[in-house]
């Protein structure tokens, strides 16, 4: 049993085993006067006698949210919703949004080091939800995008006709640190709709036959209106990686 003390405006997200000892990951206050770029990503791990003091994955200034980890082979795979910038206190919620992008950093167990900040994804576009595989070295982040161009305002938001919706992933070699230039985009089939509004993506790797496969699930809401939740679908897409 492990008990954990986050101080106030923190929020527990994550915890896993790293061989032995135990990594947490949590979002939390950045401390200081800059209120509009407050949360960051944190990170501590037990060696088994005690917890080491928290340090920021990336401590860039700028807004953390949504991680996701994946311990393999050695390391641990944090990656993040991202601000590509700092936030100002005039910028609206549809501007902020517009600038998530995506990042990754790897974690050495037996270095016990944190990597520098990898940027996935940095566009106009507002990416969220990162889910990590990984294939040998090869570590495939997979994440949703909303194109908000047409939101004016943050009622909109809620709107699906003005929300168009995709998913994707980016492909990055941990040991040559070398990333995939162009996102790839996951097909999302509909027999009546076309560009439907996605949720709760998920995805995963499998090997067939030599061959990588990314399956990702997901559902659509068919009506259209965001407001009834008893009409979303389930689907399931299989892509060939290789």
């Amino acid at each position: 049993l492990v008990h954990c003390y986050l101080p106030a405006r923190s929020y527990f997200l994550c915890f896993g085993v790293v061989n032995k000892n135990k990594m947490v990951v949590f979002l939390g206050s950045r401390g200081g006067a800059d209120t509009a770029n407050d949360q960051a990503l944190y990170y501590a791990v037990h060696d088994g006698t005690a917890w080491s003091m928290p340090k920021i994955v990336a401590n860039d200034g700028t807004v953390d949210a949504a991680p996701e980890v994946l311990r393999k082979d050695g390391k641990v795979i944090v990656a993040w919703a991202d601000g590509n910038r700092a936030f100002t206190d005039t910028d609206t919620s549809v501007q902020k949004l517009n600038a998530m992008g995506i990042s990754l950093a790897v974690y050495d167990i037996a270095a016990k080091t944190m990597g520098e900040e990898v940027t996935l994804v940095d566009d106009n576009y507002f990416n969220l939800a990162p889910q990590i595989n990984m294939d040998g070295t090869n570590i495939y982040v997979s994440y949703m995008k909303r194109d908000l161009a047409t939101v004016e305002k943050e009622t909109d938001l809620l709107d699906v006709e003005k929300v168009y919706s995709a998913m994707a992933y980016k492909t990055y070699d941990y040991q040559t640190e070398t990333m995939q230039d162009e996102e790839t985009f996951v097909t999302i089939c509909h027999d009546t709709l076309s560009d439907p509004l996605v949720f709760d993506h998920h995805s995963a790797t499998a090997e067939v036959n030599g061959d990588t496969y990314m399956i990702s699930t997901y559902t659509i809401d068919e009506d259209r209106d965001l407001y009834s939740d008893a009409d979303r679908e389930l689907f399931i897409s299989i892509y060939n990686i290789t």
